[in-house]
């Protein structure tokens, strides 16, 4: 009994390390959701090359070609899913997958689609916001994707009953400080300083990465992902620019086409490098590139003897020499990253160590440089939003002005305070005795007490340093002190 307790303690604890491999966790998920829909990894697989989906193509079909005249959540999920991994991106799919799992889990599977109502789908978000993995934003997030798939249902005649979606749209989404959701920091822009104190300890393909990265301000996967073919080194001209379009862009459903970038010499300089000898297909920045120069790096740095079995090892490896992957993901990048930040912080004592930052944050701290220096508009440009509020939660330019303000700021109230151009009252607000002394006595000893009709001419020229305002009042009406108009 003990050594089956231990068996189940120590597989909890090991699956839950293998999670934190993406390509694992990428399968227990896929198996999670086939259980789900009561299938295996056997099941056929459907027009769309999903596993998922017994069904043939849902366009152009009705509620009455499917096996059930009323159609279930199941069948539903398993045909949108089939769907959307032909439509969408991979990372979009991935969060369909989950999203929908969430109405498979809450028990309704078997529920007929038509019948599924805004009670249900509460319930549903209820279970998101008590699991605690989530933050508002993302279970806003999950929950409009459930009313998107069962719209498409609509659309494909899935689900009959046309009040569904209306219905299902009527449920706002959580506003901030709903009870049991939490707020997710907003994302930082990393600092130009910080991003130059990592580069010595990232490889020479990463740390080149990170350069291009910051020049562009673009998006990380817009790095990672370049080919040697996107790169147009001919159409020089005068200018002496470089220009690069991406072979796929996050916006482009939004917009005409895929915006072009001109590369500036810099980059270029960076780039250069890269290129020769590659075919167009080829990536620019390889993970194999990587760790041919990383070990490069140790073999310099070794102290000891190679053993034989390191040699027999080695041989071995040079025979697979594609057993990394030809391009960085958006994982191996960011772990790139962190790991170059490991090994700096290795060296630096505590208090100067260098916090974990990500690649999009160098998207947030390039955002904020060029709207600094060129303004929004162009920061818009260069980003390629569509929006200039979207660019507005890119460039922290709020912050930087206030800093540059504060950091311009003089202190007003330590220099002396005039009254209508007649002196100063020395010892009173603040203002410094010894500069107070020498005005005084440049304007012919006048005295300035707070009354708009008169000021007065103290006749002996003695004050005391510190003269209070009672101080002052005792002398008007003495031998010393004589009225004379106010100046004007």
């Amino acid at each position: 009994m003990a050594h089956a307790e231990f068996r189940k303690i120590y597989t909890k604890i090991l699956l839950k390390i293998l999670y934190t491999v993406r390509p694992v966790r990428r399968l227990l998920e896929n198996r999670a959701e086939m259980a789900i829909l009561g299938q295996n990894s056997s099941s056929p697989k459907g027009v769309f090359g999903s596993p998922r989906c017994h069904f043939s193509s849902p366009a152009g079909q009705n509620a009455g070609d499917f096996p059930s005249a009323r159609p279930t959540v199941k069948a539903l999920v398993s045909a949108f899913l089939d769907y959307a991994k032909r439509e969408y991106k991979a990372d979009q799919y991935e969060h369909f997958c989950r999203a929908v799992k969430w109405v498979l889990e809450a028990g309704y599977a078997d529920l007929p689609a038509n019948d599924f109502s805004p009670k249900k789908l509460i319930a549903v978000r209820e279970n998101m916001i008590a699991s605690g993995r989530y933050c508002r934003k993302h279970i806003n997030g999950y929950k409009n994707r459930i009313v998107r798939m069962f719209r498409w249902g609509v659309t494909y005649e899935i689900v009959t009953n046309a009040d569904v979606v209306p219905l299902l749209q009527a449920i706002e989404n959580l506003k901030k400080g709903h009870r049991g959701t939490r707020e997710n920091p907003p994302r930082q822009a990393v600092s130009k300083d910080v991003v130059e104190r990592t580069l010595p300890g990232l490889s020479p393909t990463v740390a080149t990465m990170v350069q291009v990265q910051w020049f562009l301000g673009s998006r990380g996967i817009e790095v990672y992902s370049m080919r040697v073919g996107e790169i147009d080194t001919l159409r020089v001209g005068e200018k002496g620019l470089w220009y690069y379009r991406p072979g796929s862009y996050k916006t482009e459903g939004k917009i005409d086409e895929i915006p072009e970038f001109p590369l500036s010499k810099p980059i270029q300089r960076l780039l250069a490098p890269y290129l020769a000898g590659k075919k167009s297909t080829d990536a620019i920045f390889s993970p194999r590139t990587a760790m041919a120069e990383l070990k490069a790096e140790k073999r310099a740095n070794r102290t000891t003897k190679m053993t034989p079995s390191q040699k027999k090892r080695n041989k071995k490896r040079a025979a697979r020499p594609n057993r990394y992957n030809e391009f960085y993901d958006q994982s191996s990048y960011r772990n790139a990253i962190r790991y170059g930040i490991a090994k700096v912080n290795k060296a630096l004592p505590e208090g100067e160590k260098i916090p974990n930052w990500s690649p999009h944050q160098i998207r947030h701290g390039a955002g904020t440089e060029i709207a600094l220096k060129y303004g929004l508009e162009n920061a818009q440009a260069q980003l390629g939003h569509t929006s200039m509020n979207t660019t507005k939660g890119y460039a922290h330019i709020q912050l930087a002005k206030r800093e540059n303000m504060a950091l311009e700021q003089e202190d007003v109230f330590a220099a002396p305070v005039a009254d209508k151009g007649a002196g100063l009252i020395p010892g009173e607000v603040g203002a410094d005795y010894a500069i107070a002394k020498e005005r005084y006595e440049a304007r012919k000893k006048l005295l300035v007490y707070a009354c708009p009709d008169f000021t007065g001419v103290l006749l002996d020229g003695v004050l005391p340093a510190k003269a209070s305002r009672k101080e002052i009042k005792a002398l008007i009406g003495t031998a010393n002190f004589k009225a004379v108009p106010c100046e004007t």
